[in-house]
């Protein structure tokens, strides 16, 4: 079954209160300025993932050692509250010929420095940018690093796809066409198993995104349709799915999760 939650709720106990009060399945930590949770708290059966800080970008060399330190203390920080992943963005940087091998070499470096990530317990979600100048905002990009390195896995932000794309994102085929790329790179039980999606409507420009919307202010990408998505993927896919709305983050998300139900039962 798929499963519901969003990001930013406050402090992270509280925030965990809040989503169990809700009802949501998952929960993602957001930890700006390189603020991580401290102190395990009792999620019961919700599932934690940790979003790192926005500044970490993968295609710049001389972050290398930077970089290194934050996701060492995300993953401690993930250890810590039982989270099982931790999402960082694969560059903000303006694309370059050389993004791929370095972002491939970050990767790898972290992977053969924190045991955590090695054998499997915790695992890096990258996340695709929302400007379309930035590597990685072509899905494609973001997949060929992640087929070289298998322990990562992706992050698709659907906001992000879309206003990347100038608003192309729409309709049901759109999503399925992501998932049909995913299933060529990485086969049936790895896609079913590890899809962890964000999901807001997004004001966007001819370079791409601007901010974050709620729902229902008439921003892309369309909802109905990338819910319709995944119920077509049946009840044996372990998706996540993040909502990241400007405010109304709890409502946006039970809008989400009452919809997909309405439609799988």
């Amino acid at each position: 079954m798929i499963k519901f939650g969003c990001t930013s709720l406050g402090s992270y106990p509280d925030a965990i209160a809040v989503a169990k009060l809700n009802k949501l399945d998952t929960y993602e930590v957001a930890c700006e300025r390189a603020k991580y949770p401290r102190s395990p708290v009792d999620t019961g059966d919700m599932l934690v993932s940790i979003h790192g800080p926005y500044f970490i970008s993968l295609t710049n060399n001389d972050k290398y050692t930077d970089n290194l330190s934050h996701v060492v203390r995300l993953v401690n920080a993930a250890s810590k509250i039982g989270a099982d992943r931790v999402i960082i963005h694969s560059s903000l940087s303006t694309r370059k010929v050389s993004d791929y091998e370095v972002i491939v070499a970050h990767l790898s470096n972290f992977i053969d420095h924190i045991p955590e990530l090695k054998r499997g317990s915790i695992k890096i979600a990258l996340e695709n940018p929302g400007n379309s100048n930035i590597y990685g905002s072509d899905l494609s990009e973001l997949l060929k690093v992640i087929a070289t390195v298998p322990q990562i896995i992706p992050c698709i932000d659907i906001g992000h796809v879309s206003s990347a794309s100038g608003g192309a994102c729409r309709g049901r085929r759109y999503y399925e066409d992501i998932f049909d790329a995913m299933l060529c790179y990485f086969g049936d039980s790895y896609v079913m198993n590890n899809l962890h999606f964000h999901v807001s409507q997004q004001e966007f420009s001819n370079k791409g995104e601007l901010r974050h919307t709620n729902f229902g202010d008439g921003y892309l990408p369309e909802i109905d349709p990338f819910i319709e998505f995944l119920v077509s993927l049946g009840k044996r896919c372990n998706a996540r799915v993040i909502c990241e709305s400007k405010s109304n983050l709890i409502k946006d998300t039970l809008t989400m999760k009452n919809k997909y139900l309405s439609l799988i039962r």
